[in-house]
């Protein structure tokens, strides 16, 4: 949800070509799912064409919410440890019942270190965002527009006080604009 008022905030351009593959992933992805599932995708009377809308609009809110990230991880100089780096192998490794050296050895042959590392500093970013949030409470009124209720205002004055420190430099780099690099990590969503 965090994600999606972000990316939905700070709205900009996204180079074609960034898009297109990151739809192709997406309808990779859903196709080997469906797959392991045990679906032939050719016969499953899935809409594929239909669904490319959504693969696109999926795409352009997942590589902006991967931009945005990696902007505030850069304007927060947020960067995994080599401890951290070592625990998420090891945490791969458990997973896959494979020691850390065999993860390690098939992570270096595709650059996936890297990828373990860009991961955590986007989820690093992810978790100061979500520790410094202002949550509302808000309610419906018939005119369309929301309001705040009393006991949140009362209560919001600590948070408050928290997100002044971190709002400004993680604003400003979202709003400083997002470059057109491609993202160098997966999905964050």
């Amino acid at each position: 949800e965090l994600i999606r008022k972000l990316t939905g905030a700070h709205q900009f351009e996204l180079p074609e070509s960034l898009v297109a593959y990151q739809s192709q992933r997406l309808l990779e992805s859903t196709v080997r799912d469906m797959m392991q599932r045990g679906v032939d995708p050719r016969q499953s009377g899935f809409n594929w064409e239909g669904m490319q809308d959504v693969f696109r609009a999926r795409a352009e809110e997942d590589l902006r919410g991967s931009l945005l990230l990696e902007r505030i991880a850069d304007a927060e100089q947020i960067e995994p440890s080599d401890e951290e780096i070592n625990q998420e192998i090891e945490s791969i490794a458990a997973a896959t019942r494979q020691t850390p050296e065999q993860v390690r050895a098939a992570l270096t042959k595709q650059g996936g270190e890297r990828s373990i590392a860009d991961r955590l500093r986007h989820r690093k970013a992810l978790d100061l965002l979500v520790e410094n949030a202002r949550v509302r409470d808000e309610e419906w009124r018939e005119d369309g527009e929301l309001r705040t209720t009393d006991a949140t205002a009362t209560d919001r004055t600590d948070a408050d006080e928290a997100t002044a420190n971190v709002e400004p430099r993680a604003s400003e780099a979202a709003a400083g604009g997002a470059s057109s690099e491609s993202p160098r990590s997966e999905d964050q969503s």
